[in-house]
């Protein structure tokens, strides 16, 4: 499998915190984001390859994967156009010549922490394009990517389509399966890249999700606990708590 994860952003809500470093790099628990997730990636799947595309920031991340030691085989490729350009041309850069990869391509948002049982979860899915989820009350907030669903798949991701916990929300972790599902969501994104010019506005990289009316993606519900996404140092904290709760838990 491979890990397609999303770093160039410069990450501005998260204030000082990444005033001098890629948000992939923030501390959260004595870790960087980025090092929760190779390592719990590694932990699923020892034979994982993983992209991260970088922008902002881009020379210490560069700098952290060369002196990580362990799993999983991980190299950078960097966004030029991070400053202006959104998450759908990230993606197309992370794309670039795995045209022929076949097997499993996934491609998710580098600030959030995926444990392992979710990561396993998504894996476990055998459905040519599947989404990472979580179900309605699973405790969001008004920044979530909500999702609507039929009886086929996933057919709208984007955030505030309805009142906070009234629809299923992304996680941000999206699998591809197979050359032909790969193939569909290249020509999704440069579609999307293309209405961006058109518009002249930033799309998220969800918006892909309308633009697979063919193949629909399954979502994969997993329980809210199972990923965390930051944006603030209130999300750092929020996550500390979890992890205090869940330790008292444990004795």
């Amino acid at each position: 499998m491979i890990y397609i994860l999303l770093g160039a952003g410069s990450g501005t809500r998260m204030g000082v915190l990444t005033s001098n470093r890629a948000k992939i790099l923030v501390d959260v628990d004595g870790r960087a984001i980025l090092d929760h997730n190779l390592g719990n990636i590694a932990t699923v799947d020892p034979q994982a390859r993983v992209r991260i595309v970088t922008g902002y920031g881009a020379g210490a991340v560069a700098d952290f994967v060369a002196a990580r030691q362990g799993g999983p085989v991980t190299e950078t490729v960097t966004n030029p156009d991070h400053a202006v350009a959104g998450p759908l041309r990230s993606i197309e850069i992370g794309l670039e010549g795995l045209e022929d990869a076949g097997g499993v391509v996934t491609i998710g948002n580098g600030d959030t922490i995926f444990q392992p049982q979710a990561l396993a979860a998504l894996a476990a899915s055998h459905s040519e394009i599947a989404l990472l989820a979580s179900p309605i009350g699973a405790g969001g907030d008004a920044d979530d990517v909500q999702l609507q669903l039929d009886e086929q798949g996933i057919r709208v991701a984007a955030k505030h389509l309805a009142a906070v916990d009234a629809l299923p929300v992304s996680a941000g972790l999206l699998q591809i399966r197979g050359s032909a599902a790969l193939a569909r969501v290249r020509e999704v994104v440069r579609a999307g890249i293309e209405r961006e010019k058109a518009e002249q506005r930033m799309l998220t990289w969800h918006s892909i999700i309308a633009g697979l009316a063919d193949v629909p993606p399954q979502a994969v519900m997993v329980p809210r606990e199972s990923w965390w996404e930051f944006d603030s140092q209130e999300s750092i904290d929020r996550y500390r708590l979890w992890l205090d709760g869940a330790a008292g838990q444990a004795d």
